[in-house]
């Protein structure tokens, strides 16, 4: 039996304590590999391009691009479906309900 390859995981987000909250979740589980960390929308485009994540953990609003901007001006080069592993999932495919106020 083969192991199974780690998930790749890019942590973007322009609060230090942000990140480091998260990497410090994700230590815990034995099947993530963190491969990097940005702290702006430029870097995070580079940083997908170049590392080819399987996850990006991306923060919305963020110096130089907003994290949406950033997936866009990345997505043309990593949103292949390469392998089985590899999901996109672009807001307009995310269902999002706001509890109502009464």
């Amino acid at each position: 039996m083969t192991e199974a390859k780690p998930l790749r995981v890019l942590i973007a987000d322009d609060e230090r304590l942000a990140r480091q909250r998260l990497e410090d979740l994700l230590t815990y589980e034995t099947n993530v590999e963190i491969v990097g960390r940005t702290d702006n929308g430029l870097a995070t485009i580079t940083a997908i391009r170049e590392l080819e994540p399987d996850i990006v953990f991306l923060d919305i609003q963020m110096p130089g691009k907003t994290g949406l901007e950033s997936y866009e001006r990345s997505a043309p080069t990593t949103c292949r479906r390469s392998s089985s592993r590899r999901r996109t999932i672009t807001p307009s495919r995310l269902s999002i309900s706001r509890p109502s106020i009464t």
